[in-house]
């Protein structure tokens, strides 16, 4: 769907990152606002959705590690590093030093862990909602030589994957409009990204890679 001019709604593809930070209240406005704007329509593919569904295994995995923190006799909740827990991605690192300081305002074991429990139920009612907001996910692009042009620019093999499937999107009607919150792979090699994509789709197929900020209204 293009721009309607009528109804003033436009589409975003949103990758993952977008998503997650709504969801594990990362104190992003743009990613909130963007989700929740009833005048953009957000698009996201099998591969995001596939990243998306994973959220609540991570989640818990954090909430049963603080609790572990916090039951045990030994452990400082103020002394938990997110560099020493292989298991977070970096899209988890935010809500575990996030969710590591509000743990440590509670005064006793049980504020503790109502605050865990708190912040359990934000985020599961949260993750339900962002499933209604986006819809039926866009079908996965598997052109392989513009993935392997992709690989040569992005070292994610996940995000070369959403980059592709927002460029099959766009191709077939879409706006181009790519919200990410990864500045380092994404937007800060934005050209070097879209020069990949032109080399084997041509300048339709381009993208804007940009925060959620940027399509929202003034």
């Amino acid at each position: 769907m293009s721009l309607d001019e009528t109804s003033g709604r436009i589409e975003v593809f949103c990758d993952t990152s977008v998503l997650i930070s709504y969801v594990l209240d990362q104190n992003n406005v743009g990613a909130r606002e963007i989700l929740l704007d009833p005048e953009i329509e957000k698009v996201i593919s099998e591969k995001v959705n596939e990243e998306f569904q994973r959220v609540p295994d991570r989640k818990d995995e954090i909430y049963f590690d603080f609790i572990d923190v916090v039951t045990s006799e030994d452990e400082n909740i103020s002394e938990q590093k997110a560099e020493t827990r292989d298991y977070l991605k970096k899209n988890d690192i935010g809500f575990f030093e996030t969710l590591r300081e509000e743990i440590t305002e509670g005064e006793s074991k049980k504020e503790k862990m109502r605050i865990l429990r708190e912040v359990q139920k934000v985020a599961d009612r949260r993750h339900g909602r962002v499933q209604e907001i986006v819809g039926e996910p866009y079908p996965q692009n598997d052109d392989m030589s513009l993935l392997f042009r992709l690989g040569q620019e992005i070292d994610n093999q996940d995000d070369c994957q959403v980059i592709c499937d927002a460029v099959g999107w766009t191709l077939d009607g879409g706006e181009g409009k790519f919200a990410t919150l990864d500045k380092h792979d994404l937007i800060y090699n934005e050209k070097r990204i879209n020069k990949a994509i032109e080399s084997k789709k041509g300048p339709q197929g381009t993208l804007k890679i940009s925060p959620p900020d940027d399509y929202l209204a003034a």
